[in-house]
């Protein structure tokens, strides 16, 4: 087997190489941030920005509407706020809008 896996690394032109070496760094990489994700909780402004969407999910458990809260969240800071509005909706729809216990 490892044979059979040494002698396709060898067939691979040397950037199909780096590539595949680059791959598995990344993936490597990624672990102890999935692990510590495990530990993560919401804090601060998690809360001010997702506020409106759990209110219209503890409301109403439907996902148009919360997904429609978000969205006037992010209006509103269009209105008043900087440019991030893409990073705004995303941080209205974070998990623990949902649940606590799925924040990881």
């Amino acid at each position: 087997m490892m044979l059979r896996i040494k002698d396709r690394f060898q067939r691979l032109s040397a950037t199909e190489r780096l590539c595949l070496i680059l791959g598995a760094a990344l993936a490597v990489s990624l672990i102890p941030l999935i692990i510590l994700s495990f530990y993560s909780h919401p804090a601060g402004d998690d809360y001010v920005y997702g506020a409106s969407a759990h209110l219209a999910w503890a409301e109403s458990h439907s996902l148009i509407e919360t997904i429609k809260a978000a969205l006037r969240t992010t209006a509103d800071y269009y209105q008043s706020w900087q440019g991030t509005y893409a990073s705004i909706f995303l941080m209205a729809l974070q998990p623990a809008v949902f649940s606590q216990r799925i924040y990881f």
